[in-house]
């Protein structure tokens, strides 16, 4: 398969015009990851890959928002990530980047909790 044309969809997401007639929405990163450009030509690897690829992408987006209503410990993205059928394999994945990132850190998350309780008294 070849990439036919890449256009923007929205933020960071983009649609790929594959010459099969095939359409996908990609996340930004996940194109940028694997260097994809119109006129790349994609076999059936490579497009496993980007499926998988894209929808850890997916999750990972939720869990950032997740967190950005309130700081959450690693415990509670990990039940949040079970609660959406995430596979084990895949929520470790998903931890490591966000800590990775700096989105978690159960030290930070408890000094909040412990000063927001005492605050509340």
């Amino acid at each position: 398969m070849k990439i036919e044309k890449i256009l923007k969809k929205n933020k960071d997401k983009f649609r790929i015009l594959l010459d099969n007639g095939e359409v996908l929405d990609i996340y930004e990163d996940v194109i940028i990851n694997n260097k994809l450009f119109e006129g790349s030509i994609i076999d059936i690897n490579v497009y496993d890959k980007l499926i998988i690829e894209n929808s850890l992408q997916e999750k990972y987006n939720e869990c950032v928002k997740y967190i950005n209503i309130r700081l959450r410990s690693e415990k509670e993205i990990r039940d949040y990530l079970v609660k959406k059928d995430t596979e084990e394999k895949d929520i470790d994945l998903i931890i490591d980047k966000l800590k990775n990132n700096t989105l978690i850190n159960d030290e930070l998350f408890c000094k909040s909790f412990i000063n927001d309780k005492w605050k509340g008294k």
